[in-house]
Formats: structure tokens, C-alpha cells, sequence
């Protein structure tokens, strides 16, 4: 276990620092390459959160629904670490016997992918400051990992001309909703 977080860390730290570089550079996609195209992002979805509901034994918490499928402008890869990071912190943030609701349409041009726990929250402040290796109330909760997956998440939707935006109540849920152009 400690073998793959490390590894996991090292792989986010990897991706963070390249997407900065790109920020950085203003470096953009080139939509006609067809690698920057996942198909079946549904299916992906599906797999990465049943993964993660298996591995926290919350196979009863987890609420997939989708309304339709369609094909998203973004490298497989990419799309997959995106569920991965909305995943863990879903189950990460949330106790046993609390629902994570995932929900997906693809209406008109864009595609939406909602995640909401109903676990521990976060005030306003904190929405704000959100970013690489920041980690809310450390002193108080045992927490894993670097504080890389929201800033990934983040930067990945913003380098494919997505949006990624982000509700939450202390004490209540987050939502984090992520959207992409249709191909």
C-alpha cells in the first residue's frame, strides 16, 4: 500500500509540474490531433469510481447515473486522473453510509460530469485558496497525499478548454463539477 501511494505522489507531482510548465508557456491542444479524443468517457468514469467504492468498501454509498454518452475532447489518460482525483477525495471526505452521487449528460456541445459527497465540506475561504500542496485542516484530520489532486483536476479541465467548478458547505457536501467540448 505505501508502495503505490508513493507511487501515485510521485505521479502527481510529475503531471502537476508538467501542466505548470505548460501554463507557463501558454501552450494549448491542438483539437485535430486524435489523441486528445476519449472515447466512452462514461465507461471510464464508471470503472475509476467503482474502483475506488471497491478499494473503501462503499460499493452501497456509490450513485452513478448518466442521461447519454458521447466522445470529449481530452487525452484518455488525462480524463482517467480526473476520475481518479474526484474519486479518492469523494471517498476520502466522506464516511461510510454517506452517499457519492456521480452524475454525467452531454447536452449540446459540452459534456458535464457532477461529483457530490456528503462528507466533511469546505467554507468559501477555502474554496479560494484551493491549489498545489495545500491541505485543509491537516492539524485536524489524518490526511494522505500532497494536496495535488483538485490543482490537477483544475489545471487539466482549464489546458482542454473545460471548466471545473467547485460547490461546497462546511459540514454538508461538495460538488465538483467538471466540463468538456464534445467532439
Amino acid at each position: 500500500n505505501s508502495a503505490v501511494r508513493l507511487h501515485r505522489h510521485i505521479v502527481n507531482f510529475l503531471l502537476y509540474t508538467e501542466l505548470s510548465f505548460i501554463d507557463k508557456k501558454s501552450t494549448s491542444i491542438n483539437p485535430s490531433q486524435s489523441d486528445y479524443v476519449t472515447y466512452f468517457p462514461n465507461d471510464i468514469a464508471y470503472a475509476v469510481f467503482n474502483k475506488f467504492a471497491s478499494l473503501n468498501n462503499r460499493l452501497n454509498d456509490l450513485h452513478f447515473k448518466y442521461i447519454n454518452s458521447t466522445n470529449i475532447l481530452i487525452k484518455q489518460e488525462h480524463f482517467y486522473k480526473i476520475c481518479e482525483e474526484l474519486a479518492d477525495n469523494a471517498f476520502k471526505f466522506s464516511e461510510p453510509g454517506k452517499n457519492i452521487e456521480v452524475f454525467i449528460e452531454a447536452i449540446d456541445d459540452i459534456y458535464k460530469m457532477k461529483v457530490k459527497d456528503y462528507g466533511r465540506g469546505m467554507p468559501n475561504n477555502q474554496l479560494k485558496e484551493i491549489s498545489a500542496f495545500v491541505q485543509f485542516d491537516r492539524n485536524l484530520y489524518e490526511q494522505q497525499g500532497l494536496g495535488l489532486g483538485l490543482a490537477i483536476v483544475i489545471k487539466l479541465c482549464k489546458y482542454y478548454g473545460g471548466d471545473c467548478i467547485i460547490k461546497s458547505t462546511p459540514n454538508s457536501f461538495t460538488e465538483i463539477e467538471v466540463i468538456f467540448k464534445k467532439v
